[in-house]
C-alpha cells in the first residue's frame, strides 16, 4: 500500500502528468511531498504546494502558511477494502493568554460554534493540536474513505478536488472577528 499511497500523491503533485492532464490532477498545485511518519497502520505525508500562485495574493503570506498541510493514510481493517485520508492543515495560532481572560475563552467558544460539522460545505471541520511549546495551532481537517478498488487517478481527482474546494473556501472566508485567531505567516 505505502508505494500505493506514494503513486496517488505523485498524480497530485503533477508527475507522469503533463499539460491538461496535469492541471486536471492538481488545481491544487502540489509541488512534492515527503514522508514524516509512519506506523503499523498509517503513512504520513507533508505537502509541498503553491497555494499562494493559486490565490494570486500579491505580497502574500501564503507561502508560509500553505506548508502546513498533512495527508494521512490510513490502511484498511483486516478484511475490508476501505482506506482512509485525513487531511490536516495548519492555518493559525490560538492567542491564549491564560484561562481565566474571558475574551479569549469568548472568541474561542465563537469559533468553536462556527464549527458545526462542516466548514462552509466543504465537508471539513476546524480543529485545534494540543500545545506544542506553549502553541496550540489551529487546523482544517477532513476525513475521507475510499474503496481499495478505486483507481489511483480516480482517488487523486477527488482528493484534488477537495483540497483545491477546502483551502479557497478557508482563505476566501476569513473571519477577522475572531482576534483570538492569527494566521500563520501573518505580521504582528
Amino acid at each position: 500500500m505505502e508505494n500505493r499511497f506514494k503513486n496517488i500523491l505523485g498524480l497530485l503533485s503533477g508527475e507522469g502528468c503533463r499539460g491538461e492532464m496535469q492541471m486536471r490532477f492538481s488545481p491544487y498545485l502540489i509541488e512534492g511531498f515527503k514522508e514524516v511518519g509512519r506506523n503499523e497502520y498509517a503513512y504520513k505525508f507533508k505537502l509541498e504546494t503553491g497555494l499562494s500562485l493559486m490565490m494570486k495574493v500579491a505580497d502574500s503570506d501564503l507561502q508560509h502558511r500553505n506548508e502546513q498541510t498533512s495527508l494521512q493514510f490510513y490502511l484498511p481493517a483486516s478484511g475490508d477494502d476501505v482506506f482512509t485520508v485525513v487531511i490536516e492543515h495548519y492555518f493559525g495560532l490560538l492567542g491564549l493568554r491564560g484561562t481565566d481572560d474571558f475574551d479569549s475563552v469568548e472568541l474561542l467558544c465563537k469559533l468553536l460554534m462556527e464549527n458545526m460539522g462542516t466548514f462552509l460545505s466543504t465537508g471539513a471541520y476546524l480543529g485545534i493540536r494540543p500545545p506544542q511549546n506553549n502553541v496550540v495551532y489551529a487546523s482544517l481537517n477532513s476525513m475521507l474513505h475510499f474503496l481499495d478498488e478505486w483507481s489511483d487517478e480516480q482517488i487523486a481527482k477527488i482528493l484534488s478536488f477537495h483540497l483545491a474546494v477546502m483551502f479557497k473556501s478557508l482563505e476566501n472566508n476569513w473571519d477577522d472577528s475572531f482576534t483570538i485567531l492569527k494566521r500563520l505567516g501573518d505580521r504582528a
